[in-house]
């Protein structure tokens, strides 16, 4: 899900601080083409009929958001993060979305589905446990964000191609 541009701006404000704390940073990361997100779902793979399904179970809901929390991932590639406030449409929406793209599937996904998934903007990935406390302390004056999802898409994580358009 793609953030409004004012929030789009903030997040890249805030990649700009992290960018501070280590050698590089979200913007250039592997294929240069990352923008401020929050992940719906994910799957290893989707077909033409998975995406005509989740088009479907999407049907053009842009669920609010509100970006509320600082966070941490501290195992999981050191990343730093905007947790969302995860209202009840966004976790049905999720729920609904992993069932029939992934478990209904008979795929694995780790970290996104029902009772796993923690919704969240990526500020930073790969710091140690030094950078990710500079990266903090940099971003402590953060305060809650309220946005909107300016477009659901389905997005290459590998290149960074947006695959297709749902909302």
């Amino acid at each position: 899900m793609f953030l409004d541009e004012e929030a789009d701006q903030q997040v890249r404000w805030l990649w700009s601080k992290t960018q501070r704390c280590r050698d590089s940073e979200l913007a250039s990361f592997s294929h240069c083409r990352h923008r401020p997100h929050v992940t719906l779902c994910g799957a290893p793979e989707l077909g033409s009929d998975d995406l005509a399904e989740a088009s479907e179970i999407i049907a053009g809901q842009l669920p609010p958001l509100t970006l509320g929390t600082l966070g941490a991932f501290p195992r999981y590639r050191g990343a730093l993060f905007l947790g969302v406030v995860p209202s009840v449409e966004l976790l049905d929406l999720n729920a609904r979305l992993h069932a029939q793209l992934v478990s209904g599937k008979g795929r694995r996904w780790r970290f996104s589905g029902p009772g796993q998934w923690v919704p969240h903007c990526t500020l930073a990935n790969g710091l140690t446990a030094a950078e990710r406390a500079r990266g903090l302390e940099a971003c402590a004056d953060f305060e809650s964000l309220d946005c909107r999802v300016s477009a659901i898409c389905v997005i290459d994580a590998a290149t960074g191609e947006r695959m297709a358009v749902l909302a």
